[in-house]
């Protein structure tokens, strides 16, 4: 019912002249693209490899469901999760805002530059949250290994300190017999 066709570039454009807002819906080449004119960036790209990027400005929904099926993965590999939990501790976490927020809006996390040098994972730009919340689950892990270790060393030491104040109760009342056959 509505087409664009052009050997080139097709656009369309809607201008709200009472608010002197315009939108352009684009299609630039490789994206889909809609912009706010003025502002010198895509609000909202759809590139044709499936990508969608929205560089400003917030993204609202009830669920947001990654793929995460083991049928969609390959080159499986175990983690060391004691090794991640202490890169985790070194990871700088930060409160911060965005350039692009107003005062007293905030955020905490930690940098995409640093969590690329540390796990060797994203851009140095970016953060995936695949990669974010794998972190936090496998630091939970190395976490519960330690805690674990920690437990198991205690029950041992509270064995050995068991037997020893066995054998101390032994010597004891060895000691007091032989003071009453005195």
């Amino acid at each position: 019912m509505f087409q664009l066709i052009n050997a080139g570039k097709t656009r369309f454009v809607i201008n709200n002249t009472a608010a002197g807002e315009v939108w352009t819906f684009d299609n630039a080449g490789g994206a889909f693209q809609i912009s706010r004119v003025g502002t010198g960036v895509a609000e909202f790209e759809v590139r044709n490899n499936g990508d969608v990027r929205a560089d400003t400005g917030e993204m609202y929904a009830q669920a947001f469901n990654t793929v995460s099926s083991r049928s969609k993965k390959t080159d499986f590999k175990p983690v060391q999760a004691v090794d991640i939990l202490d890169k985790v501790a070194a990871l700088d976490i930060t409160e911060w805002r965005y350039i692009a927020d107003e005062e007293g809006k905030s955020h905490i996390g930690p940098m995409a530059e640093e969590f690329q040098e540390l796990f060797g994972l994203g851009d140095g730009a970016h953060l995936n949250l695949v990669d974010t919340t794998g972190i936090t689950l496998a630091a939970i892990q190395g976490l519960r290994e330690e805690q674990q270790a920690k437990f198991k060393a205690i029950q041992m030491e509270n064995a050995l300190l068991r037997d020893q104040l066995a054998d101390l109760a032994a010597i004891k009342a060895e000691l007091a017999e032989i003071r009453s056959d005195r």
